[in-house]
């Protein structure tokens, strides 16, 4: 292995040269450009999936956060069916067996 100096003012510095002159060839070259790139898609590609991952996640919790207000709502809407806010008793009878006709009346107490 040979050194070549190079002297610059003020500084001086040795470069090892393996042969009459170094550096990188083509191949090399193209070779750290093609490993580079695949290195450079796969972290996109690993990118890409989590991202498809937490938009999925997303949209299952915007889905579950309706579907709870809507069962929020149902379940206040069911329990205020009955709600009388005077306080009456209300009474539903039914005139025949075939529930063709209704009847509510309403007491006031």
């Amino acid at each position: 292995m040979s050194f070549k100096r190079f002297k610059m003012p003020g500084l001086s510095a040795r470069v090892a040269l393996d042969g009459p002159e170094s550096g990188f060839t083509l191949v090399e070259f193209l070779i750290s450009i093609l490993m580079t790139s695949l290195i450079v898609s796969a972290i996109y590609s690993i990118f890409r999936v989590q991202t498809h991952s937490v938009k999925l996640q997303e949209n299952r919790l915007e889905a579950q956060e309706y579907t709870r207000n809507v069962l929020d709502i149902m379940v206040r809407e069911i329990r205020n069916a009955a709600y009388n806010p005077l306080g009456s008793a209300c009474t539903i009878s039914w005139r025949n067996s075939s529930a063709r006709f209704c009847q509510y009346s309403r007491s006031n107490s």
